[in-house]
Parts: C-alpha cells; sequence; structure tokens
C-alpha cells in the first residue's frame, strides 16, 4: 500500500518536491526507499553507531546507482556516436540523477526542544532510546550485568532538534554526509559532494511522516504541535507503546501521556486508524493463546482512547508471564483532514471472474 501511496502522490513528476520524514530510523533501508521514489527524505537517528551504519548503506547503494547510470549513459554515448566528452563516474549529470540529492540526514534526537543534550543508550540496535533505563525488566537504571556487553550498551550524549524547527521555520540544517572524506565518492571534491547531496528544498508540506522513538513519542510530539495544528503533515505513521512512554515519562498516572498524543492528532481534525498489537517473542513463549487474543479486534475499545490504552496495559494481567515485562504496542495512523486512505481491496476468484471487495479499517475514537 504505501508503494501505491507514493505512486498515486508523486506522479513521476520531479519537481513536486514531496517530503517524508522518519524519526528513529536506526537503518537507511527506508530511508533509501523513499529516496528511489524521488521524495525527499528527512531521517532523523540519534545512535552515533547507527547513524554511521546507515551512512555506510547510502555510501554503496550509490556507488550501485552512480555505475549504472554511468555504464547507461556510456551505451548510450556509444549508440549516437558521441565521443566528445567523459560519460563516466565523474560526470555531474549523472551524479544529479542520483538517489543521494533526495537524502537528508540528522544525527540527533527529535524532541520538545532544539539545542538541548539528551542522555541516550545506545547499542546501535534497534532498542535504542532516550534515557538510562532497563527496557527488558521495565525499570530505570541499567541493563542487566548477566546481559552480553553488546547488549548493555552505553549511555552518552545527543543533540536534540524540535521538528517544527525544521518543518516550519527551516531552521535545522541535515547533518553533512562527510561525503568529501569518503575514499570512493568524495576525495576531497566539493562539486561532487554537492551533486550527490545538495541542500534540501524549504519543507512546505509533508506527505508522510513516521515516528518510532521507543517509548519517547510524546516529547517528539510536544515537538510537532505547531505542525499538526496547521496540517503540515499529512499522514503520519507513531509506535505506540504505553507502557514505554510511562517508563521513559517517569509517570504513575498510566495512560495519560500516551492518550494525551492521541487527543491532540484529534483535537486537530486527524482521523486516526489502529494497527494490530504488537509483543515481543518472548510474551509468547509460555502463553500462545496470546496470538489469537492480539489478532481479534472485537476485544479493543476502539471507542475509547483511554480504555483502548488500559486494554494494552492490562493485557500483562490478563496474561501474566514471569518472564516478560515489556507490555505490548501498536501503531497509529493519524490521516489530516481532507486527506484520503487509500483503500486496498482483496480480490478473489469466483465462477463470473474477480471481484473487488473493499477492507474495513478499524477506526480509533474517543
Amino acid at each position: 500500500q504505501g508503494k501505491q501511496i507514493m505512486a498515486e502522490a508523486h506522479r513521476n513528476d520531479d519537481e513536486n518536491n514531496l517530503v517524508v520524514i522518519e524519526v528513529g530510523a536506526q537503518s537507511a533501508r527506508q530511508c533509501l526507499l523513499a529516496a528511489q521514489a524521488k521524495f525527499h527524505t528527512h531521517c532523523v537517528e540519534p545512535s552515533p553507531k547507527s547513524f554511521k551504519q546507515m551512512q555506510r548503506e547510502i555510501y554503496r547503494e550509490l556507488e550501485v546507482e552512480a555505475a549504472a547510470a554511468a555504464a547507461a549513459a556510456a551505451a548510450a554515448a556509444e549508440n549516437v556516436n558521441t565521443n566528445n566528452h567523459d560519460r563516466g563516474g565523474e560526470n555531474s549529470e549523472i551524479l544529479t540523477t542520483s538517489s543521494g540529492r533526495f537524502i537528508h540526514l540528522y544525527n540527533a534526537a527529535a524532541g520538545s526542544e532544539s539545542g538541548k543534550t539528551l542522555d541516550f543508550f545506545t547499542t546501535g540496535g534497534t532498542g535504542d532510546h532516550v534515557g538510562e533505563f532497563d527496557m527488558w525488566n521495565m525499570k530505570p537504571g541499567k541493563m542487566p550485568d548477566e546481559f552480553p556487553p553488546e547488549k548493555r550498551g552505553e549511555v552518552i550524549k545527543v543533540p536534540s532538534i524540535k521538528m517544527d524547527d525544521l518543518i516550519l521555520y527551516n531552521k535545522v540544517q541535515p547533518f553533512e554526509l562527510q561525503i568529501m572524506n569518503h575514499p570512493k565518492l568524495g576525495k576531497g571534491n566539493k562539486k561532487k559532494a554537492k551533486a550527490f547531496f545538495p541542500p534540501p528544498p524549504k519543507i512546505d508540506q509533508v506527505f508522510a511522516l513516521k515516528i518510532d522513538t521507543q517509548g519517547f513519542e510524546p516529547s517528539v510530539f510536544s515537538g510537532l504541535s505547531e505542525s499538526i495544528e496547521q496540517h503540515k503533515i499529512q499522514y503520519i505513521m507513531t509506535e505506540y507503546w504505553p507502557k514505554g512512554m510511562d517508563l521513559i515519562g517517569k509517570r504513575s498516572d498510566q495512560c495519560e501521556l500516551s492518550v494525551g498524543i492521541l487527543n491532540s492528532l484529534a483535537d486537530a481534525g486527524y482521523k486516526l486508524y489502529a494497527l494490530p498489537l504488537v509483543a515481543h517473542p518472548t510474551a509468547f513463549y509460555v502463553r500462545s493463546e496470546l496470538y489469537d487474543v492480539m489478532n481479534d479486534w472485537t476485544r479493543r475499545p476502539l471507542h475509547d482512547f483511554k480504555a483502548d490504552c488500559m486494554y494494552l496495559r492490562n493485557l500483562e494481567i490478563l496474561y501474566p508471564n514471569e518472564n516478560y515485562y515489556m507490555g505490548y504496542w501498536t501503531d497509529i495512523l493519524a490521516v489530516a483532514p481532507g486527506m484520503e486512505l487509500f483503500q486496498p481491496t482483496n480480490k478473489h476468484v469466483t465462477e463470473k471472474g474477480r471481484k473487488k471487495k473493499k477492507v474495513k479499517r478499524p477506526k480509533l475514537s474517543n
């Protein structure tokens, strides 16, 4: 469905300057996919380890693209017997066809303010998060000593950026990819670096925003309040992990932070759609019936934000597991006023041929 939305929204027009943003990227995979679809892609990742890995992934992909473009250009030139200038990998025309001109990276944590310094726990994996918390046992402090060193990680300081400053005020500039120092792509060639990674155009509208920050979402949304109120973001996909939000926010009033996010979106006129529940695989080791429970939509009180949040929190009480404390989470899709959600169809063959059946999406309301 994501590819369908991209294709319909972009219509192969390079000048649309459509924007997507990923907050908590961890990997370059989705950044590259969006950039290759010609979306200006802003990817925010606090972990230096993950950020460097993202750079390496992007470098490798751009090398492949540049080599393919050079080969195609050389073949085309040979076909028309045009040999009066070099069409190789150094040609700026080839470089500006690269996905690199659509990728904009930020080695920082999205938060409620720009210019702050935050404690950040990192191993370079998918569980990196703001603050020093034992996410496995869901309590403040370091990871257990029995964990292998690569899982215990370290707490470092990272800068913060407010997403309103990026979206509305153009105050945040992308982190330089240090392309000039890259042994294969750079070699001190500033012209080449600018061809691969020119400055992004000013953001007018964000087509899609994805947020996955391991419980730090309330602070991220706090820094997005103006953009949401002005409907500058058409589609928002956010991880929704109430237990993680309460832990990082140091809150004893369960669900207040997570429900606050949903209320802010609903108050701004966004339609909210619920996605299936998710848990760490450990949750199912002794409670295999959870698969059926979590996929039973009739159990979820989608008519009430607080009730649905408490349903997620109370699953641990209803289905206890002495070896599992991380709780349950989901994703929420928010659609701005005036925007439509693409309706996929289920096709099934009958004697009369193919028929289309619309899939009803579970809508979350308050």
